[in-house]
């Protein structure tokens, strides 16, 4: 389970940091807020390495060089 997501110049997202609660969370909002973007987030964490341990894990080919690190 993950228990924090860290993004860093990813998407709609200049700097976001969130502590996910032990019992889980349900993300919602009005459209275009970044619900998506939280999600894709962790999908690219685990398709980058998955079995890299947690910390960032970059985009390669962006000058922005987004990041997304989760842990659990």
């Amino acid at each position: 389970m993950i228990s924090r997501l860290k993004l860093m110049d990813f998407r709609c997202y200049g700097s976001f940091s969130w502590q996910i609660p032990q019992q889980g969370a349900i993300i919602l909002g009005n459209n275009a807020q970044g619900k998506t973007s939280l999600l894709e987030a962790v999908c690219f964490r685990c398709a980058c390495n998955p079995r890299a341990p947690p910390g960032p894990a970059r985009w390669p080919l962006t000058e922005s060089r987004p990041s997304a690190s989760a842990e659990s």
